[in-house]
């Protein structure tokens, strides 16, 4: 593969659960405001070891080792002027109104997102050939607007 890019400084990353299919809780607070909570897995890692956890798990599923581990693919580019330092989402409002907990740990959710890539490998390729904007044009025609041609998402 081609060499992944991570930016030289190593700030820390957050990881979010929001897998709850939509409902965090069946009885919300009565309230005639919008009430906005964020949610968080209180995860939070640097960067360099999230990658280094990806590629251990696709070392130990590809069953690869030696000279062709996923870490040797890993190059550090400059920071960008002006790069947000560090993210991080404070969720304790979430706990403590709703008693909202992530359902999975960070190991467990970055572990089966990484089962789900591998086995939608068809789907990853549509991606990389560029299927995916073409069927977007297709279906949607032009509905993300003037001037964004041959931008990058």
């Amino acid at each position: 593969g081609k060499p992944n890019q991570l930016w030289n400084d190593l700030v820390n990353v957050t990881i979010n659960d929001t897998n709850n299919n939509g409902t965090v809780t069946e009885d919300p607070p009565a309230s005639a405001e919008t009430i906005t909570y964020n949610i968080g897995g209180g995860a939070e890692r640097q960067n360099i070891d999230v990658v280094h956890q990806l590629c251990d798990l696709l070392d130990q599923r590809l069953g690869r080792g030696g000279a062709t581990t996923s870490r040797r693919l890993i190059s550090f580019v400059t920071d960008r002027p002006g790069h947000d330092r560090r993210y991080a989402i404070d969720a304790s409002k979430i706990h403590k109104e709703l008693g909202w907990q992530p359902r999975f740990s960070f190991e467990q959710a970055l572990a089966a997102t990484v089962d789900w890539y591998l086995a939608h490998k068809p789907w990853i390729e549509s991606v990389r050939s560029g299927e995916y904007r073409r069927w977007i044009e297709v279906h949607y025609g032009g509905a993300r607007g003037k001037g964004t041609e041959g931008q990058r998402d």
